[in-house]
C-alpha cells in the first residue's frame, strides 16, 4: 500500500476509514487511494452585495471609549467621543430597567435602531433634552445580543449619524447590574 498517496491525510486516517473508504470506492468503481485523493470542484465564490441591514458591520467604528460609573443604587455606561462628548449611554436604574439613550440634534420623539450580529430591533424613544431615550426590561434578548455581538452594535436614529459602538465589559457590567 502506498502510504505517501496524494492526499495528506492518507497517513493518519484509521484502518477502518480505510476499509470504508474502499468499500465506497469499489461501489463507485475507483480505487481506495483515487477515492481518497479526490477533491470536490470548487466553484469560485459568488460576489454578492450584503444586505442593507449588514453594511453596518463593515463601518468604521465610531471614535471614542466607554466608561462605567455608579451613582447611588444606579450604574451607567457611557460611550464618550474623543473630545468628551457623551454620544451614548446605558442606564441601570434603581428600579431595574435599562435606558438606552443615544444623543439627538432634534427634539422630536422617534426611534432608536439597534443593530447586533444577531438582532436587529427598532425601539420607540421618547426625546429628553438632547436625548432620544428608550427603555427595556433587563431580560430583553436584544441586551444580550449587544453584549456579546462580534465586536461591536450599531445604534442608528433618522436625522442623526450611526454609532458604531465596541462591545466592551461596561456594556455588559450595566446589563448584569440590573438582573
Amino acid at each position: 500500500m502506498d502510504y505517501e498517496a496524494v492526499s495528506a491525510h492518507w497517513s493518519v486516517m484509521k484502518p477502518i476509514y480505510l476499509q470504508v473508504t474502499a468499500a465506497i470506492a469499489a461501489g463507485l468503481g475507483l480505487s481506495a487511494s483515487a477515492a481518497c485523493a479526490q477533491q470536490p470542484a470548487t466553484q469560485p465564490p459568488q460576489q454578492t452585495a450584503a444586505p442593507d441591514d449588514m453594511s453596518w458591520n463593515d463601518a468604521p467604528q465610531t471614535k471614542g471609549d466607554w466608561v462605567y460609573r455608579t451613582a447611588g443604587s444606579e450604574s451607567f455606561a457611557e460611550f464618550h467621543s474623543p473630545t468628551r462628548e457623551m454620544l451614548f449611554q446605558m442606564n441601570c436604574t434603581a428600579d431595574r430597567q435599562i435606558f438606552i439613550a443615544a444623543a439627538s440634534s432634534t427634539l422630536a420623539e422617534g426611534a432608536i435602531t439597534i443593530r447586533t450580529e444577531t438582532q436587529a430591533r427598532t425601539l420607540s424613544a421618547a426625546a429628553r433634552e438632547g436625548w432620544r431615550v428608550a427603555v427595556l426590561r433587563p431580560s430583553d434578548p436584544l441586551l444580550d445580543a449587544m453584549a456579546i455581538t462580534k465586536g461591536r452594535f450599531a445604534v442608528e436614529m433618522a436625522g442623526q449619524p450611526s454609532l458604531y459602538l465596541p462591545a466592551w465589559a461596561e456594556v455588559t457590567r450595566v446589563i448584569e447590574d440590573c438582573r
